[in-house]
C-alpha cells in the first residue's frame, strides 16, 4: 500500500489532485495540485508556499560516538559539524555505488539524517552492519516526524508571525538549524534554497503536525474570510499550499537533482552534477572512498547529470526520452548518448523548455548541442555551465 500523509484528510477537504512517487505497492501519494499550477507556482516565487513532502524519511542518530562514525562512514567532512547547522552528504556502498543522498542535521543531542522514504530500510540496515562496540544507536523514526516546507520570500516572515518566541529563530543562511516552538507545536527548521526561493523545512511531530498545519493554512484563508483592507496591503502575507507540480519546476530550475529520478543507486558521485556539494577530498577514509579518488585522479567518469536548454520553444521532452549527439544520429538508428531525466518550462526564462538529462562524458562540454526526438519531431539542446538554470548566480 502506498505511504500516505497525515495530512490527507486535510488536502480531500481542500479538493486536492495526486499524483503516485514510485511503485503501486510501496510508493508515496503525493499532492500533484490544488489549483491551477501557474497560481501555486506563483506563491512559490511571490509569497509564501506550503508544500506537504511524504517523500522524506528520517532516521535519528544517537550515542556518544555518532560523529566520528558517521563521518567514517558518508562522504562529506562532517568532524566539523556544528549544533544548529546541516550539511548534504552521500552514503554509497563497497563500489563507491550511491545508496543514499542525505542531509546530515545535527541538533546537539543527536543527528538526523533526513533522505528519500525509500532508502530509510536499507541505510540502517547498512550502516548498522558496520557499528561494533560503538556506542551508536540508528532508528528509524519516520512515522514519528514528518516534514513540511515553507518556500518563498515571504516564508521567514510566516515562521515570525507563527513562533511564540522570535529569538529562537537563527536561520541567517544556508545550513542553518534550529529548534522552534511555531504556534505551540515544537519543530526541527532548518534553512535551504533547494527550490530558488528562501525554503524552510519543518520537521514536526506527527501527532502534533495537523495542528500546526492548520495554524499555518490560517494564514491562507485570511482574505477568505473577510481580512477587509488588510488583504488588499500590498505587504498582505498570502500562504499557500501547493503540490509537487509547481514545486517540480522551481527545484529543476534551482538546479537540483533528484535522487531515484535524476540519479539513484547504479551511479557514482562524480555522475550527478552535485560532487563537489556532497563529497569531500580532504577528509580521512570512507565508504567507497577508493572508488571515488581513483576516478577523481583519472579526470572523468563515463556519464554525467548536465542541465539542458532546448531550442524549440513548442517541445518539452518527457524524462526517459533518449538524447543523440545529433540529427544524423536519430536518422541512423545510432545509439543515443544520454536519457532525459526531469524536464519542465521554465516560467522564470521566458517559459522555456528545461532539462537535466544524463550524458556520456565526452557530450557534456558546456555549449555542446544535442538533439532530443519529441513529439514525433526532434529539437536541438544546448548544455549548460551546470546544473542551476535560475537564479542565475
Amino acid at each position: 500500500m502506498a505511504r500516505q500523509s497525515p495530512l490527507l484528510s486535510l488536502h480531500d477537504k481542500a479538493d486536492a489532485f495526486y499524483i503516485q512517487y514510485g511503485q503501486p505497492d510501496s510508493g508515496v501519494k503525493l499532492v500533484q495540485s490544488f489549483m491551477e499550477v501557474e497560481l501555486e507556482y506563483a506563491a512559490l516565487r511571490k509569497g509564501c508556499a506550503v508544500l506537504d513532502e511524504p517523500f522524506c524519511g528520517l532516521i535519528r542518530v544517537t550515542g556518544d560516538d555518532r560523529a566520528a562514525f558517521l563521518n567514517n562512514m558518508l562522504t562529506q567532512e562532517l568532524a566539523d559539524l556544528k549544533v544548529g547547522r546541516w550539511k548534504p552528504s552521500f552514503w554509497l556502498n563497497r563500489t563507491g555505488r550511491i545508496q543514499a543522498d542525505l542531509r546530515v542535521i545535527e541538533t546537539g543531542d543527536m543527528t538526523l539524517l533526513d533522505l528519500d522514504v525509500h532508502c530509510v530500510k536499507e541505510t540502517i540496515e547498512s550502516l548498522e552492519s558496520f557499528v561494533f562496540a560503538e556506542d551508536i544507536s540508528i532508528d528509524d523514526v519516520t512515522e514519528q516526524y514528518h516534514r513540511v516546507s515553507l518556500i518563498g520570500p515571504a516564508s521567514k516572515r510566516l515562521l515570525s508571525e507563527l513562533a511564540d518566541d522570535d529569538d529562537e529563530l537563527d536561520l541567517n543562511e544556508k545550513g542553518a538549524v534550529c529548534a522552534a516552538r511555531l504556534a505551540g507545536t515544537e519543530c526541527i527548521v532548518s534553512q535551504t534554497d533547494d527550490f530558488g526561493s528562501s525554503t524552510v523545512s519543518l520537521w514536526v511531530q506527527t501527532d502534533q503536525l495537523v495542528g500546526l498545519y492548520q495554524a499555518i493554512m490560517g494564514f491562507a484563508h485570511r482574505c477568505d474570510d473577510g481580512g477587509g483592507d488588510e488583504c488588499g496591503a500590498s505587504d498582505a502575507l498570502r500562504v499557500t499550499p501547493i503540490g509537487w507540480l509547481s514545486a517540480n519546476i522551481a527545484r529543476i530550475e534551482a538546479g537540483e537533482p533528484m535522487f531515484h529520478v535524476d540519479f539513484g543507486p547504479e551511479n557514482l558521485p562524480h555522475e550527478t552534477g552535485v560532487l563537489n556539494d556532497r563529497v569531500s577530498f580532504t577528509k580521512g577514509c570512507y565508504l567507497g572512498q577508493e572508488v571515488v579518488a581513483r576516478l577523481q585522479s583519472l579526470g572523468q567518469p563515463k556519464q554525467i547529470l548536465a542541465g539542458l536548454s532546448i531550442e524549440n520553444e513548442q517541445l518539452q521532452p518527457a524524462g526517459g526520452e533518449d538524447v543523440f549527439a545529433n540529427a544524423d544520429a536519430i536518422q541512423q538508428n545510432k545509439k543515443p548518448i544520454g536519457m532525459v531525466t526531469s524536464s519542465t518550462i521554465s516560467p522564470m526564462l521566458g517559459s522555456i523548455p528545461i532539462c537535466f538529462a544524463m550524458v556520456r562524458w565526452g557530450h557534456a562540454r558546456l555549449g555542446t548541442q544535442l538533439c532530443i526526438p519529441v513529439e514525433g519531431g526532434q529539437t536541438l539542446a544546448t548544455v549548460r555551465e551546470h546544473l542551476r538554470f535560475w537564479p542565475a548566480s
